[in-house]
């Protein structure tokens, strides 16, 4: 839960706080849109191979691995400055969170199981049985068998 809280973070604050200070340092704004995107491309490439990374080297060292890209990507932002430098560090953080994302859903969904994953209990009762893997074990701790 840690992991994908410090994946939703990074990139919840990444986001707006780099789109800010590529505004004030007069970057047009489809540059610095272009600039975002090269996050969530790399989601998007390395999205259908996380679940092969984790079969093969586990999930535990495919999270620690993007865990210690985010930290890398995240030192090397205010190291170099600017527009251009910061596309190939964009593209690690979010290739770096998509994995720990990946790994997460996977060690939720193996915690509380497949039948109640998705179930978020308010009151005791069931609500939603949509997405939130995350959520589960956030509002209960662990997931219950419905």
């Amino acid at each position: 839960i840690a992991a994908t809280s410090t994946m939703t973070v990074t990139l919840g604050l990444t986001w707006p706080l780099l789109a800010i200070v590529l505004e004030r340092q007069g970057v047009p704004g489809w540059l610095n849109g272009l600039s975002a995107s090269s996050q969530m491309l790399a989601i998007l490439a390395i999205a259908p191979l996380g679940p092969r990374l984790i079969g093969s080297f586990g999930t535990v060292r495919v999270m620690v691995l993007g865990i210690v890209g985010m930290a890398i990507g995240l030192i090397l932002l205010p190291i170099f400055q600017g527009v251009w430098a910061w596309f190939p560090i964009r593209f690690l953080i979010g290739l770096s969170a998509e994995l720990v994302f990946v790994g997460g859903d996977i060690l939720a969904e193996c915690l509380v199981g497949t039948l109640s994953i998705g179930v978020v209990l308010v009151d005791g009762r069931p609500r939603d049985r949509g997405h939130g893997q995350q959520s589960v074990l956030v509002v209960r701790g662990i997931g219950r068998r419905t």
